[in-house]
């Protein structure tokens, strides 16, 4: 045999014996071409081993952990920036202080749209984290309301990934929306 049909060999044989693995992948691209960056979405949830094999429930908790995850994780960076209080204006420290209080809001509607989720309630899911992305977006806009026109605020890039994580979530809700009907 050569080496290309031992490859697709073997590979039938993988889809053959795990076969929801494949459907995961599939319904990971699925929920993902409703984003707007597929390719984004796919590597968030794929650096989940988890998502492999969830179901689409299973799916928006994952989605959910990795935005709550990562509001921690710009909770927990804001705190170190303001520890550095001498580098920082006072309306950049203002700025921050906010963001601050914005990112410890969306961790808890996180958490309220985790609840949510588990009991099924996909509009409040979506309320939730309509809510938590609200919060990234006045964080942003704190820093542009005192910034030097063009010039992107400190936080720019967390709160773009942060927002990111959860359109996922918001996708995966219209999925299991679009299901039921």
């Amino acid at each position: 045999m050569t080496p290309n049909k031992i490859f697709f060999f073997l590979f039938s044989l993988v889809l053959c014996i795990f076969p929801h693995a494949n459907a995961a992948v599939s319904l990971v691209g699925k929920v993902c071409e409703r984003t707007h960056s597929k390719a984004n979405c796919i590597a968030s949830l794929a650096s989940n081993r988890d998502s492999k094999t969830a179901n689409i429930e299973q799916l928006g908790l994952i989605a959910l952990k990795l935005a709550a995850e990562n509001a921690t994780h710009t909770t927990l960076h804001i705190k170190q920036l303001l520890n550095n209080r001498s580098t920082w204006d006072p309306t950049t420290e203002q700025a921050l202080s906010d963001c601050y209080d914005q990112y410890v809001d969306a961790n808890t509607q996180l958490a309220d749209a985790g609840a949510a989720l588990l009991v099924k309630d996909n509009r409040n899911v979506y309320v939730w984290v309509s809510a938590a992305i609200a919060n990234a977006k006045t964080c942003e806009d704190g820093f542009k309301q005192n910034s030097v026109a063009g010039k992107d605020s400190i936080l720019t890039q967390k709160n773009a990934i942060f927002r990111q994580l959860c359109n996922n979530v918001l996708a995966i809700v219209k999925f299991m929306n679009n299901k039921k009907h």
